[in-house]
């Protein structure tokens, strides 16, 4: 459909940006933004300075200790790649 918009200059080059990494029109890249935004989870509030997002059902919660807990997981997990071989 075709139709007149004003939006913003820093848009415009968002935009022309996306469509030329797409290989899409300006529309196509317009569209597809928007649809991007549109469906894009809103935060709930605001929690100690961060957005706070409501948890799908199913999923766990996790805070500062399950992310530590990861993160040595995962170093644990990589040291054979970065230990000499003699």
């Amino acid at each position: 459909m075709r139709t007149t918009i004003n939006i913003d200059d820093d848009v415009l080059e968002l935009a022309r940006a996306v469509a030329a990494a797409r290989q899409v029109s300006l529309g196509a890249a317009v569209s597809y933004l928007v649809r991007r935004g549109a469906s894009a989870r809103m935060p709930q509030g605001i929690r100690n300075g961060f957005h706070t997002f409501a948890i799908e059902p199913g999923l766990l919660p996790f805070g500062p200790d399950e992310i530590g807990e990861a993160l040595d997981e995962e170093d644990l997990s990589s040291a054979p790649l970065f230990l000499r071989q003699e």
